[in-house]
């Protein structure tokens, strides 16, 4: 392992360090425009991608064992300077055990990152962004139609840039390259379609004005639609081969970390349950236990296989277990229930402590206080599968449960109790409806490494409950999900210290010359392409 961790610095240093012409070719920074004809937009863009360690591992549809990546930052309604939606209060997550700092309403994808690199130790986190548009634009724009809006480094107020007009979509690229300054990186995929990225992190603002109202045929092949706004994306990489854990944190406090917070940095809860099951996705609760909407062909894809069969009718909460397990031979994801909340007490009166509670139809002494409320909760007798746990004055239930029910009775259980506990319904007559509280979705892979979760363009999270993960860009269901060359899972916590790391190993590296192989294919490809230009260009010049 220490030869190993040698030639991961030998690595970086050749790709920080090779050059021609003063010119860095293997960082990730070297890009180019070649003028090939005797006219203008006659030109071809060589850019070569980065070798360092950070970069090289893992293609766009792969997942490995030491880095996580979220669906895009929430960014606040109505764009503004396209930061942060919501405040998370320190403490509210934890990294690996450890707190993640208070970050404000109005951050910044770069404070937000600080927050997290200032207080975790062995884990790094980076941002990037991918936008790839819907349609092949023409790239036929005029003066100002098309606005592209970014934040810069170390700046609070984000920079707008009015792209200059163009006659096809080369000269669109080369204007928004040379009009952002860096800011923005532009290219066309296979496709046609434009690309635009960075490697901060920060959101992208498109306005194209010169596609119809609402539509995605102008010269960008974006939508014609004001403040669309594309958060950046965080990428989470361990320092060795242990997994990437995120949680809530605070749990003990009155108001607890909660989903909401996870999702503002675009996560779920990312979780070990045991030292040999090192990656498990947590959903949110499901809009309900009972009829939920059913999923389409495109609505959820895990590790590249979509989650639909036309035999299996996924409107209860039961049917999409079953969907989603009928494919764990090709996923290697096993899906099951997972019910858990955190409940308050600290100003409920434990005044009707000979009340009864009934969890789940299980009838169950309220106690006099929180800690003996816990305890008769975890008693012989209680619910089977759920389990009680106190943290100061909050109760965290939780449990493999679809959906758990409460109600309180008075002590003859003949009528309406007192006690105001759980939010459970407290009329005991005959035929009342107990307070239900529905579970989520819980994935766990069975290969231990992070789940890629992509979902549809008009997935309901209500009716699964997860984010999409590990996937990049995925915003239009007619483009394949692009993580960016700088965004896979890396070479860096790559380990063979240890067995499990060593095996780990042998994928990740096989991906990493998978990687090199790519770009030396590509470089040969351009090479030949441009033989082919100067041999076309001699016969002009002859004829």
């Amino acid at each position: 392992d220490l030869e190993v961790q040698q030639l991961k610095v030998e690595i970086d240093r050749i790709a920080n360090s090779t050059q021609f012409n003063s010119m860095n070719l293997l960082d990730g920074t070297f890009s180019r425009t070649l003028q090939i004809g005797d006219k203008q937009g006659h030109s071809l863009d060589v850019s070569l991608e980065s070798v360092k360690i950070a970069d090289l591992g893992m293609g766009s549809s792969s997942t490995g064992g030491t880095s996580v990546i979220g669906q895009r930052v929430a960014i606040a309604a109505g764009g503004g300077d396209m930061l942060l939606s919501a405040a998370i209060d320190e403490g509210d997550i934890k990294i690996n055990g450890q707190d993640v700092g208070a970050i404000a309403a109005d951050a910044s994808m770069e404070t937000i990152l600080k927050a997290i690199n200032d207080n975790v130790d062995n884990v790094t986190a980076s941002g990037f962004n991918v936008v790839t548009a819907k349609n092949a634009g023409n790239g036929v724009t005029t003066v100002g139609q098309l606005v592209i809006k970014a934040l810069e480094v170390g700046q609070t107020t984000a920079t707008t840039f009015n792209i200059s007009a163009s006659a096809n979509m080369t000269e669109l690229v080369d204007n928004i390259n040379n009009e952002t300054g860096g800011v923005i990186s532009a290219s066309v995929n296979s496709e046609g379609k434009l690309v635009l990225s960075n490697d901060t992190g920060a959101a992208i603002q498109i306005d194209d004005n010169s596609a119809t109202a609402g539509g995605y045929d102008g010269g960008s092949g974006f939508e014609n639609e004001d403040n669309i706004v594309y958060g950046g994306f965080i990428k989470l990489t361990a320092g060795d081969s242990n997994p990437v854990r995120i949680e809530r944190g605070n749990l003990s406090g009155s108001t607890p970390g909660a989903a909401a917070d996870l999702a503002g940095l675009g996560f779920r809860e990312t979780t070990s349950e045991t030292d040999d099951d090192a990656y498990t996705v947590t959903g949110i609760q499901l809009t309900t236990a009972g009829a939920v909407a059913a999923w389409t062909q495109t609505d959820l894809t895990i590790n590249g296989v979509a989650i639909y069969d036309e035999d299996i009718t996924t409107t209860t909460f039961a049917k999409k277990l079953e969907a989603i397990n009928s494919f764990s031979q090709d996923t290697g994801v096993v899906a099951s229930a997972w019910f858990e909340k955190s409940f308050n007490f600290k100003s409920v009166l434990f005044t009707g402590a000979t009340d009864k509670l009934y969890i789940n139809g299980t009838q169950l002494a309220l106690g006099a206080s929180i800690g003996a409320l816990v305890t008769n909760i975890n008693a012989a007798a209680g619910p089977d599968g759920l389990t009680a746990t106190q943290k100061g004055d909050n109760i965290i239930l939780s449990g493999a449960f679809t959906e758990v029910t409460f109600r309180v009775t008075n002590a003859a259980g003949t009528g309406a109790g007192t006690s105001d506990i759980f939010g459970a319904a407290k009329d005991g007559s005959a035929g009342a409806a107990a307070a239900i509280e529905v579970g989520g979705i819980r994935l766990d892979s069975t290969a231990n490494q992070p789940i890629s979760i992509e979902l549809g363009d008009s997935a309901s999270v209500g009716s699964h409950g997860l984010l999409e993960a590990n996937v990049g860009a995925a915003d239009f269901e007619v483009n394949a999900a692009s993580l960016g060359v700088a965004a896979g899972s890396s070479l860096s916590g790559l380990s063979v210290s240890s067995t499990d790391g060593a095996t780990k190993a042998i994928t990740t590296l096989d991906n990493a010359i998978t990687s090199v192989d790519k770009m030396r294919g590509d470089l040969g490809s351009l090479n030949n392409r441009l033989d082919y230009t100067v041999t076309n260009l001699s016969n002009i010049v002859l004829n």
